[in-house]
C-alpha cells in the first residue's frame, strides 16, 4: 500500500514553494535513491500518522526535474528537526546542497543526500528489497492499529 504523492508540474511545484511556512524535502525516485522512501514512510507514519489531525500538516509530492523524478515531503518549517533526525535513521541527511541547483534557489527546499559510512552500498538491489520489507512492515503495523 503506497500513501497518496502529489505529482507538481515543475511551475505548480514554483508557486507551492511561495509558501515559506512549509519545508519541501526531496530525495531522488528515478534513478532510486537508497532510503529516501524509508524516510518518507517512517516521516508519515509515525510523525503524521495517516488519520490524524497531524497528517493535515504532511504532503508527499513528486517533481520531474531534469529527467529524474524527485519525491518528497511537505512539513512545516519549525519541524525540520523531526526530518533531520528520520532521516539519519534511514541513513541520509537534509542539506541545503546538491545537483538539483533549481531547487536551491529556495531556502524552503531541501535534498537527501546519502551518508556513505552508513549504508552498505555492495548490494543495492539487496539493500532495496530490505528497504521495501521496512516499509510493509510500518504500514503493516499502521493498518493493524486502526
Amino acid at each position: 500500500m503506497m500513501p497518496e504523492i502529489r505529482r507538481f508540474t515543475e511551475e505548480e511545484f514554483r508557486r507551492k514553494l511561495a509558501d515559506r511556512a512549509y519545508i519541501h524535502i526531496l530525495g531522488l525516485f528515478e534513478p532510486r535513491q537508497l532510503g529516501v522512501m524509508l524516510f518518507l514512510t517512517r516521516l508519515e507514519f509515525f510523525h503524521y500518522p495517516p488519520g490524524s489531525a497531524r497528517n493535515s500538516l504532511f504532503e508527499l509530492l513528486a517533481v520531474n526535474w531534469q529527467e529524474m523524478l524527485w519525491v518528497g515531503a511537505c512539513i512545516p518549517s519549525p519541524e525540520i528537526t523531526i526530518a533531520r533526525r528520520v532521516a539519519a535513521e534511514s541513513g541520509l541527511r537534509v542539506t541545503h546542497s546538491g545537483r538539483a541547483l533549481l531547487f536551491l534557489l529556495y531556502e524552503n527546499v531541501f535534498l537527501l543526500e546519502s551518508i556513505p559510512h552508513l549504508q552498505d552500498f555492495s548490494s543495492t538491489a539487496e539493500r532495496l528489497r530490505a528497504e521495501e520489507r521496512e516499509i510493509q512492515r510500518i504500514q503493516a503495523g499502521r493498518a493493524a492499529r486502526n
